[in-house]
């Protein structure tokens, strides 16, 4: 079968959900069929991650970004139209050119969109076959988002969550197939469409690897650890929930553990850390790391990894790696979304707005080093039997199968 599959972001390197998701459904597609890559960059590529990517295609077609002031005019044209801004970001005149080409001369059997900014490149042709991984309902993050943020930016926000929510419900119409990751996400879009025969749930993963490292011994440091990107922008939806996280903990959580234990640390670890983030350095015993080759290092040796994320939608991939590499992990009812897991056992969830439950859960996890290890070992085993990309690949293929054996 040959496939026409579309992703914002080059990818690889491994950096981000965005890219990691796109690879492995690259590399699972790749297994039986033909795939053809259409992707941005505003980067240059290096030779290996492109050779990378080759190895998974028949063709990679790459179209640069490289004005951003363009992007941004094109955003604020949107104030003139009902479609979302990170969708009207994401207009190219050249990527439109490149698809039509495409999809013109090329009889594909398949169109697969990742994530809703690329689906307007392909929403006008209703004789093909198309899938949107949509990953997570991006308007329920939205909604979520809106109690925690300023006033300045709660108009805008909002305005993109309606703008989103029809966008959803209008490439949930025109597809065959729409993908996200949790039973909260599928149920959340399908009260809201009436199409719960389109929408199918494939989780993210854990590489084989990262479950392989989970398994060493490595000594433990009085350290607590959060993992993802720090970066500020609107239109990349999922960093905000890790900024307040991080800012909630720092300045509100912190601190009560800080006066029982003066020796731990909390390490904000993750790229592009936004000035917000950096100001938390202030805090004694807050040390933020930025970007880090190995982010892993200090998951391994840390005593807790805390995801305490008050809002978001979707499955989160940090909670994922942090399991997978034996951690016991605090976390939220939104963080604990999508994971079948049992709290106390494979994780703890915690009240997303009491400080002081978070934090006695957290200095209970501290000392007490046997019940860590049993909620750290039963955390690994969930990811291995349930949550690695081997399975979650073989997931995505069966739903895909579904499909276009209709056809």
């Amino acid at each position: 079968m040959r496939v026409l599959f579309l992703t914002s972001k080059f990818p690889y390197p491994l950096i981000g959900g965005e890219a990691i998701k796109a690879y492995y459904y690259l590399k699972y597609l790749s297994l039986s069929h033909e795939v053809t890559l259409l992707t941005f960059t505003n980067h240059h590529i290096e030779p290996i991650s492109l050779d990378r990517i080759k190895k998974l295609c028949h063709s990679v077609k790459i179209v640069p970004r490289s004005v951003r002031i363009l992007s941004w005019i094109n955003s604020g044209l949107a104030i003139l139209s009902s479609k979302p801004f990170q969708v009207k970001y994401y207009h190219s005149r050249k990527m439109r050119e490149v698809v039509n080409r495409e999809i013109n001369n090329h009889k594909y059997d398949l169109l697969i969109v990742h994530l809703i900014r690329m689906f307007d490149y392909v929403r006008n042709y209703g004789g093909c076959v198309k899938i949107a991984a949509l990953e997570d309902a991006l308007s329920l993050n939205y909604s979520r988002q809106f109690n925690y943020l300023n006033r300045a930016n709660r108009w805008l926000v909002n305005l993109e969550r309606k703008r989103v929510f029809q966008y959803e419900k209008e490439i949930i119409e025109c597809s065959r197939l729409c993908l996200v990751v949790s039973r909260v996400d599928k149920s959340f879009l399908e009260k809201r469409t009436g199409q719960a025969d389109k929408i199918r749930i494939v989780p993210n993963g854990v590489s084989r690897e990262l479950l392989a490292r989970g398994g060493n011994k490595v000594k433990e440091k009085d350290w607590i650890v959060f993992l993802g990107n720090m970066g500020s922008s609107f239109f990349n939806t999922g960093n905000f929930p890790n900024r307040d996280a991080c800012t909630f903990f720092s300045t509100a959580v912190f601190p009560r553990l800080r006066q029982k234990n003066k020796g731990i640390k909390f390490l904000i670890v993750g790229a592009n850390p936004s000035k917000e983030i950096m100001k938390l350095r202030k805090i004694e015993g807050v040390e933020v790391t930025g970007f880090t080759r190995d982010p892993y290092y200090y998951l391994e040796r840390a005593k807790i990894f805390v995801a305490p994320l008050r809002c978001g939608a979707g499955i989160q991939n940090k909670i994922l790696e942090a399991m997978a590499l034996g951690k016991a992990v605090v976390t939220t009812q939104i963080g604990a979304e999508g994971i079948e897991g049992e709290n106390d056992k494979h994780f703890v969830i915690v009240d997303k707005d009491k400080p002081e439950e978070m934090a006695d859960r957290v200095m209970d996890l501290l000392k007490n080093e046997r019940n860590r290890r049993y909620i750290g070992e039963n955390a690994r085993g969930l990811i291995k039997e349930k949550y690695t990309w081997d399975i979650i690949g073989e997931s995505f293929l069966r739903e895909v199968e579904k499909i276009t054996c209709k056809v």
